[in-house]
């Protein structure tokens, strides 16, 4: 706030605009298939389409966690967040599992450890190419020299800034490189 206001520009702005509408997701923590569901209509109930998930520790019962909600809500769309959980055959084999079943997820968020660059690099490329889905970098993106070596290997195509991680000034700074990585890339923000 205090270089928006240092240079005289809305906040708003300096972030890259404004809109009418927004669009979210809810987040789902990790527990039962059951509790997972009932947490889905709840929320479904209230106007959320989007279900973040937060996935990693169990493929398999990540897998049932899906079923469960899709089968109650077979209109909802699915964000995974693995919180850097699995290795990269694992996150492969979850993309697998859910194409089987007709579950095509919007985002893979931060599918392995946050320094497994090639393993980040190898999910977003089978994700992108077999199914479709976008691949996001959270834990790995906490520098602009992070943004750089994601944007040039081509490791991800949504990055997640936290200001708290990176400050304002960080965030522009890897904004701006993110942009100009777009049409290379396919970098958003």
């Amino acid at each position: 706030m205090l270089v928006a206001n240092s240079i005289p520009v809305p906040l708003w702005r300096l972030f890259g605009g404004a809109s009418n509408t927004i669009t979210t997701d809810i987040t789902i923590p990790i527990v039962s298939p059951t509790e997972a569901s009932k947490l889905a209509s709840k929320y479904y109930n209230e106007g959320f389409e989007t279900f973040k998930l937060k996935v990693g520790r169990d493929l398999n019962a990540d897998i049932e966690v899906l079923q469960a909600i899709r089968a109650a809500h077979p209109e909802c769309q699915f964000i995974l967040d693995a919180n850097e959980g699995y290795n990269s055959e694992e996150a492969v084999e979850v993309l697998k599992k859910l194409h089987e079943i007709g579950v095509t997820p919007v985002l893979f968020e931060q599918p392995v450890h946050r320094d497994d660059w090639g393993g980040l690099g190898y999910i977003a490329n089978v994700a992108r190419n077999r199914y479709g889905i976008s691949v996001a970098a959270d834990e790995s993106c906490r520098s602009l020299v992070d943004i750089y070596k994601i944007a040039e290997g081509n490791l991800a195509d949504v990055i997640n800034i936290k200001l708290a991680k990176v400050g304002v000034l960080g965030a522009l700074n890897i904004i701006e490189k993110a942009k100009t990585a777009v049409i290379s890339h396919k970098i958003v923000v």
